[in-house]
């Protein structure tokens, strides 16, 4: 057997001991009622805190070891069995993606005809209710020239030519029927998520600063990096002076158990 396979092998059976958990509690709260009743007042106090210190790291790093012999195996049986399934449900995976990647190359090719089809109808809509509404305007010109010149036979005809133009131009208004850009499948759709690209140079950050300064209603877009914060804290000490971060020493014991 490999290397990997022998890695990714999962036990047909695990068996665990259960500790009992009356004894654990019982010894670690013994410990802590101990902590509880000392009380520093002497340097004498000071060694006897210090050996019960180093006590109950020694029961802490005891439990710790008790732990981690139960769970490690179930940590190697998971993560057999993760990495059993991961390569399947990676080519899974795979697969997804460039049938996405292809689906939304032509859903999005037919958006993009689609768009054009529209304005195209859209523009040739706007260009045939100019034409009906100049056709109307030269009706009705028609129709006061022959009221005030022609015969009846002559308003009369030019009465149906402004009645058939207006009626025309009428029809130029009728809403546009638009083709769907791509049909509704079953369980899929396309998804269009608004997304920001966050400022990549730094020219782009001092404008993006610029611009919060100037808007501070925008200030919760700025975010502070506390590791980079304690990295500068650590070298400079008391000598960082940054307006509006302040450093500060943070005090604490380390203790080993024995």
């Amino acid at each position: 057997m490999s290397n990997a396979e022998a890695s990714t092998a999962i036990p047909s059976s695990l068996t665990i001991t259960a500790p009992d958990r009356a004894a654990l509690v019982s010894s670690s709260t013994k410990l802590l009622e101990d902590a509880k009743a000392i009380v520093i007042d002497s340097n004498d106090m000071l060694e006897i805190a210090n050996d019960e210190l180093a006590a109950i790291k020694g029961k802490w790093k005891a439990l710790e070891t008790q732990r981690d012999s139960l769970v490690r195996p179930l940590n190697d049986t998971v993560r057999a069995i993760n990495t059993m399934f991961r390569g399947p449900m990676d080519v899974l995976v795979q697969g997804e993606q460039i049938i996405k990647s292809a689906m939304l190359t032509y859903t999005t090719e037919q958006e993009r005809k689609a768009l054009e089809e529209r304005r195209r109808l859209e523009r040739e809509a706007e260009e045939r209710r100019l034409q009906a509404e100049k056709e109307a305007a030269e009706a009705r010109e028609k129709l006061e020239e022959a009221a005030a010149t022609g015969s009846d036979q002559e308003v009369a005809v030019a009465q149906a030519q402004v009645i058939e133009a207006e009626q025309a131009a009428s029809t130029s208004l009728a809403p546009i029927h638009y083709v769907a850009a791509a049909p509704r499948l079953s369980g899929t759709s396309v998804r269009k998520t608004w997304k920001a690209r966050l400022p990549e140079t730094d020219d782009d950050k001092l404008k993006a600063l610029a611009f919060i300064v100037a808007n501070p209603q925008f200030l919760h877009l700025v975010e502070f990096s506390q590791s980079e914060c304690n990295k500068l804290a650590s070298a400079m000490k008391a000598n960082m002076k940054i307006d509006g971060i302040v450093a500060y020493q943070d005090s604490g014991i380390t203790a080993r158990a024995r």
